[in-house]
Order: C-alpha cells, then sequence, then structure tokens
C-alpha cells in the first residue's frame, strides 16, 4: 500500500484528515506515529473552526517534518525566507 492510500484508508477508518496525512508520511521523516496522531489532533476539523481543512494542515506538517532542518540561526530567528 503507498501512502496516498494509506492517507485514505486512515481517514476511512477514523482518522482526521491531518492525521490521515501527517501519519502517512510521517515515519519517513523522522516522526513516530503516535507523535503525528496527537500533533495533527489539533488540526482536525479545519481546526475546530472548520476554516482550513486538515488535509492542508497535514500536507504542510508533512513539508515540515521533511525539509526543514532545524539550526541555531533558525531557533534564533525563525526560518530563513
Amino acid at each position: 500500500m503507498d501512502r496516498v492510500e494509506l492517507s485514505v484508508r486512515m481517514f476511512l477508518d477514523g482518522c482526521a484528515c491531518s492525521q490521515a496525512i501527517l501519519g502517512a508520511w510521517c515515519e519517513s521523516g523522522g516522526l513516530h506515529a503516535g507523535q503525528a496522531m496527537k500533533l495533527a489532533a489539533g488540526f482536525a476539523a479545519g481546526m475546530c473552526i472548520a476554516e482550513t481543512c486538515g488535509a492542508v494542515s497535514g500536507s504542510i506538517m508533512v513539508m515540515g517534518v521533511w525539509y526543514v532542518h532545524m539550526s541555531k540561526t533558525c531557533l534564533r530567528q525563525g526560518v530563513p525566507r
């Protein structure tokens, strides 16, 4: 099963959109599944106000897990633009 199919399966099994996206992609980026489920839970139901879909929030979290490497500069000054 590829990650897209896993995301769909997780959603159909009751995960929120944010959890389904981050949960399917997290471990390849070094984040444990349990941590991903907890982290993404707050973004469910459009951040609980039905605004931004959790699929979008979850995708942004995946990009952070995969592509952002924290350094001392980043921690002090924020992510460079």
